[in-house]
């Protein structure tokens, strides 16, 4: 049995979640880029409404991206600094694994969630029904970043029958290079209702796994899987370069 408290604000959304013994309780709000208003009230409010305090947590998890670089950081800050004041560890948990908790009845073989990352790139992944990355095109595909062609190279490399396959998120119907890819392949779509669905509730669920297993990890050893920094890192070494060469 275990009491964990779990934070979730990848998207514009925000929710907390308190599970206890495997009874989890959310407040979620979808007020845009109010995160940091609503995380510590959420969470004063769970607690006290099963009178607990901090020290009655067992851990307290979060979901680490990819996704809202400002989100994310908001999001682990008040969850560290919570398990630093309480001495609790921390279970990080990848966004997009998540997203494949509300699926868990559809008998999916592989489950495919794909988040707009703007600039014409997508973030995607490729996991099991119990959220646990599966080998695809000789990489573990925990999460990634791309643009159109690493997309289609995955698609085109399954080893997964097609029908077999559930692709999540709502940039398969928002961005038009996947949703042609999808429907050229025949790949499902999941229903609209758990399209880009990143609960606290769904990160509680793969939490309560991760803690039973023992995984889980001191605060300061958490950071968030923000797949874009190694690109974005690139895209501004490259700019400096040709613009040293315009220099010249």
């Amino acid at each position: 049995m275990s009491t964990i408290l779990a934070f979730e604000a990848s998207g514009e959304q925000c929710s907390v979640s308190l599970s206890v013994n495997h009874k989890t309780q959310t407040l979620v709000s979808h007020q845009p880029r109010a995160h940091a208003t609503h995380l510590l009230p959420f969470t004063e409010q769970l607690l006290a409404e099963h009178q607990y305090t901090l020290s009655d947590v067992d851990a307290i998890a979060c979901a680490t991206g990819p996704g809202s670089f400002t989100g994310l950081r908001i999001a682990l800050s008040v969850a560290q600094g919570l398990a630093y004041a309480s001495d609790k560890p921390v279970i990080p948990v990848n966004s997009l694994a998540a997203m494949t908790v509300p699926l868990k009845e559809s008998q999916a073989a592989l489950v495919l969630p794909l988040v707009d990352a703007r600039m014409d790139e997508v973030y995607w992944g490729a996991y099991g029904l119990d959220g646990q990355s599966r080998i695809e095109q000789k990489a573990l595909m925990g999460a990634r970043a791309g643009f159109e062609d690493a997309l289609n190279a995955l698609l085109h490399n399954l080893t997964v029958n097609a029908s077999q396959v559930l692709a999540t998120g709502q940039a398969w119907h928002s961005i038009d290079y996947a949703k042609n890819a999808a429907q050229a392949l025949g790949i499902r779509l999941a229903p609209e209702d758990t399209r880009d669905k990143v609960s606290a509730a769904y990160v509680v669920s793969l939490a309560q796994v991760a803690w039973e297993k023992g995984d889980y990890v001191s605060p300061q050893a958490v950071d968030l899987y923000y797949c874009r920094d190694s690109i974005a890192w690139n895209k501004r070494t490259r700019i400096r370069e040709s613009s040293s060469l315009v220099g010249h």
